[in-house]
């Protein structure tokens, strides 16, 4: 009995394991360095050539310590695309804090949370970069500990 839960709790992690990464281009988080994001920080990621022709979803994700004072963040995102050439720009208000003053994201010293930014149809062997800076009036933005990008084929 004891055997085959075991057997059985590895083939489910096993297939969980294979399944969640094999969509993902691109899954990376940058530090803004400082004391803080500053206006001027603009931070950049460079997507590799993807595998397959298809739609993927661009979000972004960010990490704030407990302290972070605003209920979100403005960000703009540039994606520059090679092969065909191509630019996109969105913008996004980041969500970081509930109504009632609740953090949007999970963790104890710090909160984490992603949001998605926009879908766009790449194809096979398609390569960018992708730009983050943020748009807010103060211009640094204290507690922001990582912004990150994720693309992953729907």
């Amino acid at each position: 009995m004891r055997v085959r839960l075991v057997v059985a709790l590895a083939c489910f992690l096993l297939a969980a394991c294979g399944k969640g990464g094999e969509h993902v281009a691109l899954h990376h988080y940058v530090n803004p360095h400082g004391e803080g994001w500053s206006a001027q920080d603009t931070l950049h990621y460079s997507l590799p050539p993807v595998n397959a022709t298809a739609d993927y979803e661009l979000s972004l994700g960010m990490r704030v310590g407990n302290l972070f004072p605003y209920a979100g963040v403005w960000m703009v995102a540039d994606l520059s695309l090679h092969n065909p050439e191509r630019q996109l720009r969105d913008t996004l208000y980041f969500v970081t804090m509930q109504e009632g003053g609740m953090p949007q994201g999970t963790g104890i010293n710090m909160q984490q949370s992603e949001q998605r930014l926009l879908s766009v149809r790449l194809t096979e062997g398609q390569s960018g970069d992708i730009a983050v800076y943020h748009i807010m009036r103060r211009e640094t933005l204290p507690s922001v500990l990582d912004v990150g990008v994720k693309l992953a084929r729907r």
